[in-house]
């Protein structure tokens, strides 16, 4: 009886011995793991990108902006695809821009959330060109009724009113020449080339004498 008492506290030291160094092993462990055992988190992934197509008016050389959470650009090719790559995950906006043109829509948002985003597609439409107006008076001899004939930049013909005045309109930049006539009248100057430049021409005055050897 004595001997079975002393096995079985000899079991139960051996126990405590071994739970003891079992988590003294654990412990060691968990320093090892390195400043409180947190985990690492992954590092950012900049591997992802935004895509699409420019369609309409116009295709290649369209700028194509981006902003946000980066900031990016680059310009569309012959058939009108762009990609910006190299993007994290955020929240970006996608502008197209070329001088004369519009784009449907003006820009779009954009979130990249771990995967590429495609079909952010654009439509572009030509504004319609401003136009200005080309005008006078003939003075003089003669002031009503004279013909006043415009060419080059585009061609065209008028009449002036009872006060002389004579206008133009719907003409786009350029180059242009304005000849006044009418039978039994010289003109001066015989005819003036004018040259629009984004502002409607005005005081292009001519002045009307009795042609020699008329009544």
């Amino acid at each position: 009886m004595r001997l079975k008492m002393k096995n079985l506290t000899f079991s139960k030291a051996s126990m405590s011995v071994t739970v003891l160094a079992l988590l003294a092993v654990f412990g060691l462990a968990g320093c090892g793991s390195g400043g409180g055992g947190g985990v690492t988190p992954a590092p950012t992934s900049t591997n992802y990108s935004i895509s699409g197509v420019v369609s309409g008016a116009v295709l290649q050389g369209v700028t194509i902006n981006l902003t946000g959470a980066a900031t990016a650009n680059t310009t569309t090719d012959a058939s009108g695809n762009y990609s910006l790559s190299g993007l994290a995950n955020g929240s970006y906006t996608v502008t197209p821009s070329l001088t004369g043109y519009t784009f449907s829509s003006i820009s779009s948002a954009v979130s990249v959330s771990s995967a590429n985003v495609t079909g952010k597609n654009f439509t572009a439409t030509a504004n319609a060109a401003a136009t200005y107006s080309l005008s006078g008076s003939v003075s003089g001899a003669v002031a009503k009724n004279v013909t006043i004939t415009l060419s080059s930049g585009a061609t065209g013909s008028t009449f002036t009113d009872a006060s002389g005045s004579y206008s133009f309109s719907g003409l786009v930049n350029g180059s242009y020449t304005v000849t006044p006539s009418l039978a039994g009248y010289i003109f001066s100057p015989a005819n003036s080339v004018i040259t629009i430049s984004g502002a409607n021409s005005t005081a292009n005055n001519l002045v009307s004498t009795v042609a020699s050897g008329t009544y």
